[in-house]
């Protein structure tokens, strides 16, 4: 069966036209919801530069620098997404990037204006096709998303205009969790971990992110205050690092070298510039413990483009969360793994049949009434006569009155108790 996009392209190719999206259209409104900025243009690539590209060579995570947004959770999760190349060919799917490099976009037998990308949207991969126009500044360039690297490459640019399209505006997309996008990009399960709750976390709580890291998952971090100053608002410290900002994780290494162990992270700043200052950046002294060939093979790049390793002690003492995106059973980069299986139930909560409300309710009799769901466990992991269950989520369409309802906007709690003979999901009482 045709797609809509194949369609749209094939009417386009025998027209000559260039793809306009009615759905998502080139006015303030898919900008921003709070207020007009005149200065913003939109433009098509071909406006911009003589032969744009869609991705030069392939897909980097230094392809991406943040722009104007405060978006910095979304463009921390494509930095980590763009590690994984396996995952990441699935968003931007049939894509010009398969040509080499060296083709244009804006060849004129080819040219369109049309793009489309893949997202996992409430349970199923949903298909968001775009028109080329990206929003720029009078002097011709990208205000929002872009490649510093490479002017001539647009598939950042074009991608965050998908995600905006997907939540209703770019303004949307002021403000959020790196998780929540990575599972926008994965389908996976996500996990938000607080690192300032030291006793709930494991002992070997490093070795368990080198697990997660071996076994692909995706994972970033962020900084909600400075816990000396409680300031909250988005602002550098004197370490380099930034309160109410986000990072990408992009690798997990222990280091053995003459007989001392060395545990660290590598984060990226969604800026492209602006690093850490302390133990282990690119230039301490540290790096001086270790030879030409072992900082090779570690892959120390000593440039400023917002990459830097730091020490999980450092995480530890300066981060406060630490986000997380399990890839899900169906991933193709788990297929060397043990396989494990995926279920998903659909439900709602109505009010006066099944909206019992919270723990209060237990002693005002309608917390019975929440939304049931009994899982049978049968196949014990490794011999060890224990099942492994991981139980996840998803409150839908939050991201759409996020778009309506920004001033007003606040999540509504969505908790569940686990029991030996039943799961009871609930959300506080009369909601729906």
């Amino acid at each position: 069966m045709e797609s809509q996009y194949a369609r749209l392209k094939s009417g386009l190719l025998r027209s000559g036209r260039l793809f306009e999206d009615a759905e998502f259209p080139a006015i303030p409104r898919s900008l921003y919801f709070s207020k007009n900025d005149p200065s913003i243009y939109w433009q098509r690539p071909t406006e911009l530069i003589r032969y744009p590209k869609f991705i030069v060579g392939s897909a980097s995570r230094f392809d991406l620098d943040q722009g104007l947004l405060g978006d910095c959770w979304y463009v921390a999760a494509v930095s980590t997404l763009a590690t994984r190349p396996e995952l990441f060919k699935r968003v931007p799917t049939n894509q010009p990037s398969n040509q080499p490099a060296s083709h244009p976009i804006n060849r004129p037998t080819t040219q369109t204006g049309i793009f489309h990308f893949n997202f996992w949207f409430y349970g199923e991969w949903k298909e968001v096709i775009i028109d080329d126009r990206l929003p720029t500044s009078r002097g011709k360039k990208l205000v929002f998303c872009s490649s510093r690297e490479h002017p001539d490459e647009f598939w950042s640019a074009l991608l965050e205009k998908a995600y905006a399209k997907l939540a209703g505006s770019y303004e949307a997309l002021d403000g959020g969790w790196i998780e929540d996008a990575l599972v926008d990009f994965t389908g996976g399960i996500s996990q938000r971990i607080s690192l300032r709750d030291t006793k709930r976390l494991p002992r070997n709580f490093f070795n368990v992110l080198l697990q997660n890291n071996m076994m692909n998952s995706l994972m970033g971090t962020c900084i909600y205050v400075c816990w000396a100053t409680r300031l909250t608002m988005e602002k550098e410290l004197d370490n380099g690092l930034f309160v109410g900002h986000a990072y990408s994780i992009t690798e997990v290494l222990q280091v053995r070298f003459i007989g001392s162990t060395f545990q660290l992270l590598r984060l990226r700043n969604p800026w492209g510039r602006l690093e850490w200052r302390g133990k282990w950046s690119d230039k301490s002294k540290e790096w001086m413990n270790l030879n030409d060939r072992k900082r090779s093979e570690i892959g120390l790049i000593i440039e400023e483009d917002g990459e830097f390793w730091i020490s999980f002690e450092d995480v530890m003492r300066n981060f406060d969360v630490l986000q997380i995106c399990h890839l899900p059973p169906s991933c193709e980069i788990l297929k060397d793994k043990k396989p494990w299986i995926g279920i998903r139930y659909n439900g709602t909560w109505t009010r006066g049949v099944n909206s019992g409300g919270s723990d209060y309710f237990r002693k005002h009799g309608s917390y019975w009434t929440n939304s049931q769901y009994s899982i049978q466990l049968a196949n014990n992991d490794d011999n060890s006569n224990k099942c492994c269950i991981i139980i996840s989520l998803m409150q839908k369409h939050s991201k759409m009155a996020r778009t309506q309802l920004r001033v007003q906007y606040t999540e509504i709690p969505l908790l569940f108790d686990l029991y030996k003979v039943v799961l009871v999901c609930w959300l506080p009482a009369n909601c729906y």
